[in-house]
């Protein structure tokens, strides 16, 4: 991202855009760049996540929420990052909810269908097979648990995305 800092100053000089839409960490930089390029624009960046240890220190944690206050608006994807947002000190002023979409109409045709479940306990993950979710990790814990520890336990994985075909490679390759 630091890498990217001149192109946005030249892109903000040449284009003078009256807006810019960021999101999360990358809104250090657009607020850098706009004040190294003396521009206008207003920024509007989308907050995603919520900040683990993982993800990255303390500090950037509060820089990146720190400068949300410095942004024409601050878009939060759920209720749960507005409340975020606002603990985190973002003026509720600069806050705009736009809700992820969900297709009710899918979603309800997916609940009709039948799946077989196993007798034995299992774990459940809904949700969109991206690298994000780390679900390489759930079916590594719930190998260890049934092979090394003995745990009769399944799981199971409803949803679909970009890393649907390695999962399940991965799970077949681990039998």
């Amino acid at each position: 991202l630091r890498q990217s800092v001149g192109r946005t100053v030249t892109f903000l000089r040449n284009e003078s855009p009256d807006y810019l839409f960021v999101a999360n960490s990358v809104t250090l930089i657009a607020l850098f760049a706009k004040w190294l390029s003396c521009s206008n624009v207003r920024i509007i960046t989308s907050h995603h996540y919520f900040p683990s240890v993982e993800t990255n220190t303390w500090l950037d944690r509060w820089l990146v929420f720190k400068s949300y206050n410095l942004c024409h608006k601050v878009i939060a994807i759920s209720h749960g990052i507005s409340d975020l947002l606002k603990r985190k000190g973002v003026k509720n002023h600069k806050i705009i909810p736009i809700y992820n979409p969900i297709n009710v109409h899918e979603i309800v045709q997916y609940s009709q269908e039948k799946i077989d479940v196993a007798s034995e306990p299992y774990v459940l993950f809904v949700g969109r097979l991206a690298e994000v979710k780390n679900i390489k990790l759930l079916i590594d814990s719930v190998c260890y648990l049934h092979v090394n520890k003995r745990i009769p336990i399944s799981l199971i994985i409803v949803g679909d995305g970009p890393e649907r075909g390695k999962l399940e490679a991965y799970a077949n390759g681990l039998g």
